[in-house]
């Protein structure tokens, strides 16, 4: 498919509109989404408090420690002075070890609640390094989920995870001794994945090169592995990744335009211009020649018979098509010739009707237009009655021919 695709491009394009590749992409029905939320329970690991904890043990038992020396040197200063202080000896060595007996078990206690502190803390810390990084698979690991799981959940493609993932919203909040996850986003019943294009469709000029009319083609085509969609809307989520929409009851496709409006833009100068993210279209009905201008080299080049071609130049580069320029605004230059073979109907009433609706047209500007739609003229309306009048006259002629005939054979058959 990538291979067609890019023969595409570098031939000369034929039909009613090109295919320009944006990367890949799944596409749905819009009836066919929901949103859903789904929580997971997990307990974080407190392993890496253990070192702070330990260090702090250590360094409480050292002032125990130092406690103990204080007293020992007390004990052999006592003992320096004879047998005759025995008994006092005897009764302050077990007050000692009383005293040193009960503030071991003080500590212990403390200790053990510095611990559960400890716990604490790094479980709120944890919980704020998860909810602040964007690797879904922290998650994953905490709560021993895997990411085949979220997408059976989701209804998603395994093969695009990461990218449909991305638009996933994730919280958490502790109950008790755990933490609760919250996993929320778009639930796609029916998802069909793919190539995504962006859809241009080409024209013609009609009344004097003065009006461009056009199909309003779905602005994109994807090519799932089963089937082609035609999409309205194309979101971007992540780089060359995009979800896009469409709506099965609209008839217009890019298969099939039958359905599809029909857009007249008055071009005064005869040049007609529609700007994407992805590139420019020109279509120029007077133009022989063209300019294009890069790194300070300047060339001229022919516009294609059409007069219709698809422009995306580097930031290094314009083109100059009449009085419109087109600025460079892209990594690569594509050219892309239109052979175009839409045709499309005489400018009627159904055009002007069109282009009544569009904003910044003047009154005068349709007044003019109206002069080339017969349909609109006083003559056509007394032409249209006097036709009318005509046909209505003619069968009642032949009605009164007919019953002149039937009076006579009647007539006759008496006589006789």
């Amino acid at each position: 498919m990538n291979f067609l695709l890019l023969l595409l491009q570098l031939l000369v394009v034929r039909g009613a509109y090109i295919l320009l590749p944006q990367g890949d992409g799944c596409v749905y029905e819009k009836s066919d989404k929901l949103y859903r939320c789904i929580n997971y329970e997990g307990f974080l690991n407190t392993s890496l408090s253990s070192g702070t904890i330990e260090k702090l043990k250590e360094l409480s038992f050292f002032s125990v420690r130092r406690w103990k020396r204080g007293a020992l040197s007390k004990i052999l200063k006592e003992l320096t002075f004879g047998d005759d202080e025995d008994e006092q000896f005897k009764k302050e060595t077990t007050n000692i070890e009383k005293n040193l007996t009960a503030r071991m078990k003080s500590l212990e206690e403390h200790m053990a609640e510095f611990e559960k502190s400890e716990r604490e803390f790094e479980i709120l810390e944890n919980i704020n390094r998860i909810l602040s990084s964007p690797r879904l698979a922290d998650i994953f690991d905490l709560v021993n989920v895997t990411t085949k799981d979220v997408a059976n959940e989701f209804n998603f493609d395994e093969n695009y995870f990461w990218e449909l993932s991305s638009k996933l919203k994730l919280s958490a909040r502790s109950e008790s001794n755990k933490i609760i996850f919250s996993l929320c986003g778009d639930l796609y019943r029916r998802l069909a994945c793919g190539e995504v294009n962006a859809v241009q469709p080409a024209g013609d000029f009609t009344n004097g090169n003065n009006i461009f009319r056009f199909f309003d083609l779905p602005r994109y085509e994807i090519y799932s592995r089963f089937f082609q969609t035609s999409a309205s809307k194309c979101d971007e989520v992540k780089n060359k990744f995009f979800i896009c929409s469409y709506d099965k009851h609209k008839d217009c496709t890019v298969a099939n335009s039958n359905g599809c409006k029909r857009v007249s833009k008055i071009v005064p100068d005869g040049i007609f211009t529609q700007e994407h993210s992805y590139g420019t279209y020109v279509a120029a009905a007077n133009l022989k020649k063209y300019l294009v201008r890069c790194n300070g080299n300047a060339s001229w080049e022919s516009m294609p018979e059409s007069k219709q071609l698809f422009v995306s130049l580097p930031f290094s580069c314009f083109a100059r098509f009449g009085n419109i320029q087109i600025d460079g605004r892209h990594e690569e230059m594509k050219i892309l010739p239109m052979d175009v073979t839409i045709e499309h109907p005489e400018f009627g009433q159904e055009d002007l009707e069109e282009l009544e609706t569009q904003k910044g047209i003047s009154f005068e500007e349709i007044e003019q237009l109206k002069e080339y739609i017969p349909s609109t003229t006083m003559d056509y309306f007394l032409a249209v009655l006097l036709k009318t009048v005509c046909v209505i006259l003619g069968i009642c002629l032949l009605i009164a021919a007919l019953l002149a005939i039937i009076y006579n054979i009647i007539y006759c058959a008496i006589k006789v």
